[in-house]
Formats: C-alpha cells, sequence, structure tokens
C-alpha cells in the first residue's frame, strides 16, 4: 500500500509547491496519522487533502490535481475539512510533538497558524 507521504511528494513536486505550502500539508498529514478517525479517508485523498489546504490556506493557485490521479472534488473537500478540524485542536491535544516540531523555524513555523 502507497503512503500518504509518497503521495504527497509526488503531488507537489507535480505542482511546485513552495516551502511553506509544503510544510503545512506535512504538518497536516502527521496530525492525520494519530487520529484513528482519519483512516476512512485513503491516503492518495489525504495526500490531496494536504495539497489542496497548503495552496488555499496561503492563497496560491490552486490548479487542482493532474488529471490522472482519481481523487474525487467532493470527498477531498471533506477530507480537508476533517484536517482544519485537526489543526485548529490541534493546540488543545494532549499529544504534542507534531506540534512543536512544526512550530520549529525549519518547518515555517506553520503549527502557530491559527484559523478562525
Amino acid at each position: 500500500m502507497t503512503s500518504q507521504w509518497w503521495y504527497y511528494t509526488k503531488f507537489s513536486e507535480q505542482l511546485g509547491l513552495n516551502k511553506q505550502s509544503k510544510c503545512l500539508g506535512q504538518y497536516l498529514l502527521e496530525l492525520a496519522l494519530v487520529e484513528y478517525w482519519m483512516v476512512k479517508y485513503p491516503p492518495v485523498l489525504q495526500a490531496a487533502a494536504a495539497v489542496y489546504l497548503g495552496t488555499k490556506l496561503f492563497k496560491k493557485d490552486y490548479s487542482g490535481l493532474p488529471s490522472e490521479i482519481p481523487v474525487d472534488s467532493q470527498e477531498m473537500k471533506s477530507c480537508a475539512k476533517q484536517m482544519l478540524i485537526l489543526m485548529q485542536y490541534a493546540s488543545k491535544h494532549p499529544l504534542s510533538a507534531v506540534r512543536e516540531k512544526f512550530a520549529k523555524p525549519q518547518y515555517d513555523e506553520v503549527s502557530m497558524i491559527r484559523i478562525s
């Protein structure tokens, strides 16, 4: 089985994401790893949602995923919504290692981003 990270790396390279968008997507994927209920979303869908959010939150042009990737846009947006919820509540989550890791400058401090 191919992992979320494999798909995410492939998609972010194909779309030419900048460092900040890549770091945010990686953060979202790592947050999703510790939540059991996120397993309902296949790895390709989680990766697509992370790319989508990484571009939308920084107001970058989201031109969509390459057409050969079989991802339903409604399912992707549903997964993205769940990832946003994870991000909003990350500061209250008892497992703080991911949040602390992505608060470092080398990850553009993406865990410090607040969404209202």
